[in-house]
């Protein structure tokens, strides 16, 4: 990792979609082309079915942490063929677990896989945004 990574992952900037997405695909050992990266990787993800037209719109701002829910647990299920848990009970005690209905499935998973906290006592803010610190750790686990 060369100083210009680590000064990356060290701040608390918000992080874009399209550098999660980025982040991601290298962190699945998604290798794309030297010098096409960014486009690569979304292309990549697009196709597979872990982003949607919405990210791509959306790439350049700061990603959503359901955004970042979604597009975590589409990976594991396409990249990792990772099963999901059958028991997500555990997630249920976040107050704002059902405020996203499409996005239930994706939070519960992430979170009682150990993926992604909650981000205040009790709540997961699936508005709230993502430092890249943050980002770091999410694609690390």
């Amino acid at each position: 990792m060369n100083n210009e990574d680590h000064n990356f992952f060290d701040t608390e900037d918000l992080i874009t979609t399209k550098e999660f997405v980025i982040l991601l695909m290298e962190g699945c050992k998604i290798s794309m082309e030297p010098g096409h990266e960014e486009a690569a990787a979304m292309d990549y993800a697009l196709k597979k079915g872990i982003i949607e037209d919405y990210d791509i719109t959306n790439w350049d701002n700061p990603i959503k942490r359901s955004c970042a829910a979604r597009i975590v647990h589409d990976a594991m299920l396409t990249l990792l063929s990772e099963k999901d848990e059958k028991d997500w009970s555990a997630a249920e005690h976040l107050l704002d677990l059902y405020s996203c209905r499409s996005c239930v499935k994706h939070i519960a998973q992430v979170y009682v896989k150990g993926i992604m906290s909650e981000h205040k006592e009790k709540l997961f803010e699936p508005e709230g945004k993502m430092a890249k610190a943050q980002a770091r750790s999410v694609i690390a686990r």
